[in-house]
């Protein structure tokens, strides 16, 4: 039998549906959905996973798109909202962590409301926030906007000067 490892940040994928490892423990995980617009949680025992795994019915696959970000090097205003996107996480994950299954449900969340209150965000991008914190296997770069990755793409270099040619305007003028 083969030695399957899982791992915080870890996709499992089950069929058509994706799932991020956000907990690991000898007697459950936590899952989160992938590619969703609305946070689900999953609370899947291991020993159940495992047999998935091993019947072949899910798989894991590695993490492969991890940014790097220099944090120093970005603009003042953006390096402020992520540091207060930052912050509000870690705050976010004392309060709730490392499960997060307190954050499902219609029960009242006073304590994510005061945090939300004293970072001063909507619920709207607080709830973005804290999606994407736990879609992405927590990591924290994912909190800066995607304008921020570097563009692979060469500068387009003018040849030739694009766009159609006059029909209307007589040569020569």
């Amino acid at each position: 039998m083969d030695y399957i490892a899982l791992n915080v940040s870890d996709i499992v994928v089950s069929g058509q549906l994706c799932y991020r490892i956000i907990y690991v423990s000898e007697k459950m995980c936590v899952l989160c959905k992938m590619a969703c617009t609305a946070l689900e949680l999953i609370c899947v025992p291991t020993n159940e996973l495992m047999e998935q795994l091993i019947a072949g019915t899910a798989r894991i696959e590695n993490d492969k798109e991890k940014r790097v970000v220099d944090y120093e090097n970005l603009p003042e205003p953006l390096r402020k909202k992520f540091l207060a996107k930052r912050n509000f996480i870690r705050d976010v994950k004392a309060a709730y962590g490392p499960f997060y299954l307190d954050l499902l449900g219609k029960k009242n969340k006073s304590i994510l409301k005061k945090i939300i209150s004293a970072y001063n965000l909507s619920h709207v991008t607080a709830w973005r926030c804290i999606r994407l914190y736990l879609q992405s296997g927590l990591d924290e770069n994912s909190l800066l906007p995607k304008s921020t990755e570097i563009s692979t793409k060469a500068p387009y270099s003018y040849t030739q000067k694009p766009g159609r040619k006059c029909i209307d305007v007589p040569a020569g003028i």
